[in-house]
């Protein structure tokens, strides 16, 4: 679908397995449109899997899922579920990204779910899960993103297995849930390039399965927020010294159920409001009855390599 300078709605629709040069489902130029309920899979065109944006665009995204779209396979490797640039502002409501990719064997990959470039990214309530890329394994930030209540899971990079900002970039978390996300050459959470910034509110990051939850040389601004069971380490780097003020802490969260995907934390969590001076930390309110026994990173890896009981493995994904 081509989409220049109009404002059409599209309920109901899925683009899959298409391939293309800019944007496997969606090419738009100078546009406003919504999109409800609508599926992008499988797509592969050289920029923008799902949806690729040029010139000053205003989309919306509600209850929308971008799955298993890639880039990279004719050079070009940015944004496997959406590329966005040029003064656009993508706004996304309750949508899920798993499993897009930006890869390639010769270059770098920029935002395995979504790219950012002299834009602006709003997320209220969404999924990123499973996503990859060099830089950025969810989401490449180069302009402006702010992010609420969002799910960030077992997505993978070089850099910022969940994030990574630069050039001046300063993304917004809100109220976030970062978990097993992975970095092997910088932070498993969040990297921050030089020059660049951002800020974390009620935000938990804990359990990556490599690099420390934040690598940044400044200008990352924390409250009320948990840092917990990152092999990299926690509060280390430039962060070091915000521990313990502003309501931060390091604690085992106690989410309920991480085997079977349920991020929701025990009613005796240190991030549960009846704990916590600051509120609900993350993006799942109290949700266990029981006692859930205190964590850490060397148990869930214990946990993981069991085999499955009687009754069927459970899903991987938060219901």
């Amino acid at each position: 679908m081509f989409t220049d300078g109009s404002s059409p709605t599209i309920v109901r629709c899925t683009f899959a397995q298409n391939d293309g040069g800019d944007g496997g489902g969606v090419n738009i130029e100078g546009a406003s449109p919504t999109f409800e309920d609508c599926t992008f899979s499988g797509n592969m065109p050289a920029l923008g899997g799902g949806v690729w944006v040029a010139e000053p665009s205003q989309l919306t995204f509600t209850d929308c899922v971008f799955e298993d779209n890639s880039v990279g396979a004719l050079g070009n490797v940015w944004g496997g579920g959406i590329s966005a640039e040029a003064g656009a502002t993508i706004t996304l409501e309750h949508c899920q990204f798993i499993q897009n990719g930006a890869s390639s064997a010769d270059e770098e990959g920029w935002g395995g779910a979504i790219y950012i470039l002299g834009s602006t990214l709003v997320a209220r309530s969404c999924t990123f899960e499973g996503n990859q890329a060099t830089r950025g394994g969810a989401i490449y930030v180069d302009g402006s993103a702010d992010l609420t209540g969002c799910v960030l899971r077992e997505n993978q990079a070089r850099f910022g297995g969940a994030l990574v900002a630069i050039a001046g970039a300063g993304p917004t978390l809100r109220e976030c849930t970062l978990f097993d996300n992975g970095g092997s050459e910088g932070a498993g959470g969040i990297h921050v390039e030089p020059a660049s910034g951002a800020t974390l509110t009620q935000t938990i990051i804990a359990f990556g399965i490599e690099g420390e939850a934040i690598a940044c040389t400044g200008g990352v601004t924390i409250t009320c927020s948990d840092l917990f069971g990152n092999p990299g380490g926690d509060w280390v780097g430039c962060i070091a010294g915000q521990l313990g003020v502003s309501g931060n802490i390091a604690a085992d969260p106690l989410f309920c159920h991480t085997d079977v995907g349920d991020l929701t934390i025990a009613d005796s969590s240190p991030c549960a409001p009846a704990q916590s001076a600051c509120g609900l930390i993350g993006a799942f309110g109290a949700g266990c009855q029981v006692a859930v026994e205190p964590t850490s990173w060397g148990a869930i890896k214990a946990e993981r390599s069991r085999p499955p009981s009687a009754g069927g493995a459970g899903s991987s994904r938060p219901p």
